[in-house]
């Protein structure tokens, strides 16, 4: 009998237009901490499928998960669409766990190279999203990414462990737009092991004042931890506030894969 590996998602990777900016941006905002520095692997280059081309790379850890920064140094790439919306499939964004959302934000906030996505700062999402708080961002690149912070006294187990990466805890999921979450969620489960779990689906007006949307948690393997992988249909209400009326309700799948090492 052959038996599948788990799947684990070993770091979360991000294009940046400047390797140093991004790195102290990441390192003085969250505290994270610089595990690697160098030059782009050209075996890396071969994967991504580019032309010969060279570029830096900074390997950060925060918490029990890593993030990884690359810098094309002679091939710049076109720049994060400052009209894109998590509508689009090319979307992206990732969600670090806080222990003080307030706390959290205002540091997020100081930083004068990050914007807003959110209207009117941290949101607290329904009972059905398990009352968390989140707050949703853009860094200077513009990649979003998102803050989340669990009801006092509900922190879960994996997140009181984590030791001396101060209010900002670790990297829970990374979310990807697609554009039939059924399609998708078979995908990653006839080829990585991602089972599906619980589904919900979140309307109202706290879900208009940002994103709201539809979980449906996939797990993969007995090990699973709080990280994973979130799938978001097309048509769910944009990050934009310029177009956030549009619509009232989205969906998203959250595939877990093992966790982030």
């Amino acid at each position: 009998m052959t038996t599948r590996t788990e799947a684990v998602i070993d770091r979360i990777t991000l294009i940046v237009s400047d390797l140093d900016r991004a790195e102290d941006d990441y390192v003085r905002t969250f505290g994270c901490r610089v595990e690697q520095r160098g030059d782009i692997d050209p075996a890396l280059i071969g994967v991504l499928c580019l032309s010969p081309s060279r570029g830096r790379r900074s390997l950060l850890r925060l918490g029990r998960e890593r993030i990884e920064l690359l810098e094309f140094t002679d091939m710049a790439g076109r720049p994060y669409p400052p009209s894109s919306t998590s509508t689009d499939l090319w979307f992206q964004h990732m969600a670090i766990i806080v222990d003080d959302m307030k706390s959290a934000h205002q540091r997020v906030m100081a930083n004068r190279r990050f914007w807003p996505i959110s209207r009117n700062g941290p949101v607290r999402l329904p009972d059905t999203s398990g009352g968390v708080t989140a707050f949703k961002f853009r860094d200077h690149d513009g990649h979003p990414l998102e803050l989340l912070a669990f009801p006092h006294g509900n922190l879960p187990g994996q997140w009181r462990t984590v030791d001396g990466t101060g209010r900002f805890l670790g990297v829970d999921h990374t979310a990807i737009a697609v554009s039939d979450p059924a399609s998708s969620a078979r995908f990653f489960g006839s080829v990585f092991g991602f089972r599906t779990g619980t589904r919900t689906e979140n309307r109202g007006p706290r879900r208009r004042r940002r994103r709201p949307r539809q979980r449906h948690p996939a797990r993969a393997g007995p090990a699973c931890a709080a990280n994973g992988t979130a799938a978001l249909p097309r048509g769910h209400t944009p990050a934009d506030p310029a177009r956030h009326h549009q619509q009232r309700h989205r969906g998203d799948t959250l595939c877990r894969a093992g966790r982030l090492a």
